[in-house]
């Protein structure tokens, strides 16, 4: 998300892997092929969406409210919300910067 971002968070991502690991394995049944993180929320308060994920872009914890899973079971991504420990409904739209 911000320069060195992966270097500085790598302990508490690995943390928060482990952590989530029996949720995100569907019960330990499928583990997902591809992980990405974070996955950031739009919301309709943030028409600029992009400017809005740039600015919010430098916070470390956004390492750790939303991830994108690919299952072989899936045709797209799932949003796993860490907060909650579960699956959330929604659409996967990739920002380029």
């Amino acid at each position: 998300i911000y320069e060195n971002s992966i270097t500085e968070q790598l302990n508490t991502i690995l943390i928060e892997l482990s952590n989530h690991f029996v949720h995100f394995t569907k019960g330990l049944n499928e583990i997902p092929y591809e992980i990405y993180m974070p996955v950031e929320e739009a919301t309709s308060e943030n028409d600029g969406l992009i400017k809005d994920v740039r600015m919010r872009g430098t916070n470390p914890k956004n390492y750790y409210n939303f991830w994108a899973l690919y299952y072989e079971s899936e045709d797209d991504a799932v949003i796993y919300d860490l907060k909650n420990s579960s699956a959330t409904e929604g659409d996967l739209y990739m920002l380029n910067h």
